[in-house]
């Protein structure tokens, strides 16, 4: 009996065809899912720049957020710059805010562009993965436009429900496993800027939701519309032309410090080699012990992984950033 066999050809047509048919499938359930975000949606609620009433608590001369200070002289000189490749890139987490010791903490998912560093805050009923779809969902329904996304931590955003939306919503997303490379530091750092800026307005008086959620708003229409010296410019400011001239810069300046890294050594390690590496102490059960120094743990090189470096400490293996490494003399 003849059997029809498809050449090269046909068989990339049906192939390309397959992949079409798949792609019109996603899009038809992401919009279909978005029509039914709309039933719970909710009001727009960020507030423009001209209705802040309260006055700039930041203080310092020009009113310009600035970068951390590291005490860790080889990582302040050999880490990488922090940003995204990709426009419309995302780091994301859930912040417990309330210093009215009567109620109950307010929950915020907090979202946070990693090269513009414009910054979203939504108030949500409860940290599951529901209320993390909605927010996320009104945040779309209104013209956030979110490619890749990245979190750390909360078991919300870990369930198979979540990483289907994120499929459907046609969003690349990533999770930060080890407690020692902070790949969500731009959003930490965010949360506590936040949390100082509503000290520096309210104290640690006790005010109603409303009020809080208020105040909350306002500081971060304040930070949108504030200068950041890590960028140069307001976050409110920054077009699609000003952030890819950001990425050109930061990818060159990644490369030289990568150049950097190769000249300490830093990736002759092979694995077995005994190394030298440094610990966030608040990040250790040795946290208010007395240090000796920052290089003073001894650990087993394993293998790279994606610009980290994973060793055995303390018979058992964790991921640190390459600039935490020393090789042993």
């Amino acid at each position: 009996m003849f059997r029809y066999v498809p050449n090269q050809l046909e068989e990339k047509r049906i192939e390309d065809s397959n992949r079409r048919r798949s792609r019109r499938l996603q899009q038809t359930k992401s919009k279909r899912l978005m029509e039914s975000q709309k039933l719970y949606v909710g009001e727009n609620h960020q507030i423009d720049i001209d209705a802040v009433t309260i006055d700039n608590p930041y203080k310092t001369k020009n009113a310009t957020f600035s970068k951390d200070l590291n005490p860790n002289k080889q990582q302040e000189k050999l880490q990488r710059p922090t940003f995204a490749k990709h426009v419309n890139s995302y780091e994301l987490d859930l912040m417990f805010f309330n210093y009215n010791k009567k109620l109950q903490p307010a929950i915020y998912l907090v979202l946070i562009n990693i090269n513009t560093r414009f910054a979203y805050i939504v108030l949500i009923t409860d940290k599951s993965t529901e209320s993390v779809k909605r927010a996320i969902s009104k945040l779309i329904y209104y013209g956030t436009k979110i490619t890749n996304i990245r979190y750390d931590g909360e078991m919300a955003l870990e369930s198979q429900d979540m990483k289907d939306f994120w499929y459907l919503m046609n969003i690349n997303f990533s999770r930060s496993t080890s407690k020692y490379t902070n790949k969500t530091r731009i959003v930490d750092r965010f949360i506590r800027t936040l949390r100082d800026l509503y000290f520096n307005t309210v104290g640690d008086k006790s005010v109603s939701y409303e009020k809080q959620h208020d105040i909350l708003q306002q500081l971060v229409t304040i930070y949108n519309n504030t200068e950041h010296s890590s960028i140069g410019m307001k976050p409110a400011e920054m077009t699609y032309a000003d952030e890819y001239k950001y990425i050109e810069t930061m990818t060159k300046l990644c490369n030289v410090q990568r150049q950097k890294q190769v000249k300490e050594g830093l990736f002759n390690l092979k694995y077995g080699d005994r190394i030298k590496i440094y610990l966030d102490a608040s990040k250790t059960q040795d946290s208010f012990a007395k240090k000796r120094g920052n290089y003073i743990h001894d650990a087993i090189f394993i293998e790279y992984s994606h610009g980290n470096v994973i060793c055995l400490f303390d018979n058992r293996p964790i991921e640190i950033p390459i600039y935490w490494v020393k090789p042993k003399e």
